[in-house]
């Protein structure tokens, strides 16, 4: 009954409210343009160790304690202003967050110089220690993987998982995860040979962060980690360094490096990595993978949120569109991991239920777990929406 109901076109409920009850709130986030943001940041301005992200239409539900009401939600990305909006006044924007494009920078000529950039990567990778936490910690994230083929879900994949995860100091930064709750669709009619791996999608999908892996190349993850001198070294190794883009938010200034991946020598240029740093504290907050060989939408990112003075990842995500039999099938496909909580301390972590071990040779298809109806219902992080709805934003047909 579940799959059936899962996998049928679902939308979210059109009256978006603060349903006291469970003490989850939903909303929406948009751009100027009446356009959709997906994966901001929503969390509350004292209580920022939990949040949400916001799925591809802009929607979100955020669980609101008793302290949370006499606080201010928080709606944050790149790109746009951060706003900051009291939770008792949220009914009067009718639910519904407008965020304003940040402006550009044109006048700042230093930052065109090769040298200069190559400084900035060198100064971002040795403020690594400060930035990042340097201490085993502890996360929940929320995981979906789905496959549309065609205009039908071709499997869905949820998931509730605990990483525990070295300081960012470590010899070889490695995460523990652990499996919390697991649903899943059991109709694979539609789904293609080369996505029926059995090996676990969630490690090459944690790979993406590039401050794990110390590297900036798409496929460094497949190798050991590097250390922080070998990370500073190999920026000298890039051909080419270009300004793609740069904003300011509330003072900080976000530059956005285009880098070639040293993985491919010669013709690099078509394998790149685009590396956001805030130039305040010299940050690295965002990474994008991208493959200009690629004419459809296919990318690996992560996202990095300030959290008590240290970044941690907000989300990472990997989305996949192809073709295959003669052009008769078109495919996407999406990996997500959202980060909603946050546990620091060997004594407040020892409380945390682990979950069970999860292994990079056995995928969370091969795992059987039964879904828990209660916890599903009641767990405020994702947001169903329909095969159709994620085509109309993304796919584009």
């Amino acid at each position: 009954m579940y799959n059936k109901l899962f996998l049928s076109v679902v939308l979210i409920a059109s009256s978006l409210a603060i349903v006291s009850a469970q003490n989850i709130y939903n909303g929406q986030v948009i751009s100027k343009k009446n356009e959709p943001i997906g994966f901001a940041h929503v969390f509350f301005k004292n209580d920022q160790s939990k949040g949400t992200i916001t799925n591809e239409l802009g929607e979100f539900s955020i669980v609101v304690t008793e302290q949370n009401v006499q606080d201010s939600l928080v709606f944050s990305v790149l790109g746009y202003h951060t706003l900051l909006v009291n939770y008792k006044d949220a009914p009067i924007y009718n639910n519904v967050f407008t965020l304003l494009p940040s402006s550009l920078i044109i006048d700042e000529v230093t930052i065109l110089s090769d040298t200069y950039l190559r400084y900035l990567l060198k100064e971002a990778i040795a403020k690594i220690p400060d930035n990042y936490p340097t201490e085993k910690h502890l996360q929940k994230a929320y995981y979906q993987n789905y496959t549309i083929s065609d205009t039908t879900y071709a499997e869905m994949i949820e998931a509730d998982i605990t990483l525990v995860t070295d300081g960012y100091e470590s010899k070889r930064i490695e995460t523990k995860l652990g499996l919390n709750q697991l649903r899943k669709s059991e109709d694979k009619r539609n789904l293609p040979d080369r996505l029926r791996s059995d090996n676990n999608k969630l490690f090459p999908v944690l790979r993406n962060n590039a401050l794990f892996n110390r590297s900036f190349s798409k496929f460094s993850g497949m190798g050991k980690n590097n250390s922080l001198e070998s990370f500073s070294q190999s920026i000298d190794k890039i051909d080419e360094l270009q300004v793609y883009g740069q904003f300011v938010d509330k003072g900080d200034t976000i530059l956005t490096i285009k880098i070639s991946d040293p993985f491919f020598g010669s013709i690099n240029s078509k394998i790149f990595s685009l590396v956001s740093v805030n130039k305040s504290d010299l940050a690295i907050v965002k990474v994008v993978y991208g493959d200009v060989w690629s004419d459809k939408d296919d990318f690996s990112e992560v996202v990095y949120r300030k959290i008590n003075g240290k970044y941690y990842p907000s989300y990472i995500r990997s989305v996949l569109e192809f073709e295959f039999d003669q052009k008769t099938k078109k495919h996407y496909t999406s990996h997500v991991l959202m980060f909603y909580d946050l546990v620091t301390g060997k004594k407040k972590m020892k409380k945390v239920k682990k979950g069970k071990k999860m292994k990079p040779e056995k995928g969370l298809r091969k795992m059987k777990m039964k879904a828990d109806v209660e916890f599903w219902d009641s767990f405020a992080v994702p947001s169903k929406i329909s095969a159709t709805d994620v085509l109309r934003s993304k796919v584009k047909r």
